[in-house]
């Protein structure tokens, strides 16, 4: 029991960034959806993927790939993830 906990720990440690990333892409993503009128639903569609997809990325729980993230920015027409530029030197 005590080795299935520190496994536990373990994975919450090191997926921590990544679900607090997804949390505020999710907060980020309904307030882009409320402010043009799209349902889940339609959004589905203009990515492409399936109407549980967007469930789990609206809920904050999908771990997204890159593929995913450019797909989304290009579908709302907005940055959801900002890469700054590495200066001239």
């Amino acid at each position: 029991m005590e080795k299935e906990f520190q496994t536990w720990l373990q994975d919450l440690k090191e997926n921590l960034e990544w679900r607090k990333m997804s949390a505020q892409i999710a907060v980020n993503l309904h307030y882009h959806l409320r402010t043009r009128g799209m349902t889940q639903k339609d959004f589905a569609e203009l990515l492409g993927v399936s109407p549980a997809q967007v469930s789990k990325i609206m809920n904050g729980k999908e771990n997204l790939g890159l593929s995913t993230i450019a797909k989304i920015q290009k579908v709302l027409g907005v940055n959801i993830i900002e890469i700054p530029d590495v200066p001239n030197q």
